[in-house]
């Protein structure tokens, strides 16, 4: 689950920051909808954290979370004038968490499996309105 936290992790942080960084005539639509995506997803995060402790998955260690989702961060696109390079690097980050959960899904035990998917499940919600924001 250690991948999967820090692109959450990395996705939280960096539509955190684009809220903050939303401007002009699309800024009311776009400020709303990144300010519920970095609720969401930081709340996923926190769930993920909490199950691999409790499963004891020592694989996962928040100090090292913040670095990789840090250096993830710095990849994507940063002070540009153009919103949608920003929602197209948040679209990326997202279709990575649903690939991550595809991949380590059958890794866990069933609640563990339903917690994931429905971290993919609201990805896949977010996914299809940002599509709806780039065209």
């Amino acid at each position: 689950m250690f991948k999967l936290a820090y692109i959450l992790r990395a996705l939280q942080l960096y539509t955190w920051n684009i809220h903050n960084l939303t401007k002009g005539p699309s800024f009311f639509g776009d400020h709303c909808a990144t300010g519920e995506f970095y609720e969401q997803v930081g709340m996923d995060y926190d769930s993920v954290i909490e199950r691999a402790i409790g499963i004891g998955d020592e694989s996962v260690k928040v100090d090292e979370i913040a670095v990789k989702a840090g250096q993830l961060v710095g990849k994507l696109p940063h002070n540009t004038p153009d919103m949608n390079s920003y929602f197209k690097a948040i679209l990326d980050l997202e279709e990575i968490v649903c690939a991550e959960v595809e991949k380590i899904k059958d890794n866990y035990s069933e609640g563990t499996k339903q917690l994931i998917g429905e971290i993919c499940n609201k990805s896949e919600m977010r996914q299809y309105k940002i599509k709806q924001r780039l065209k």
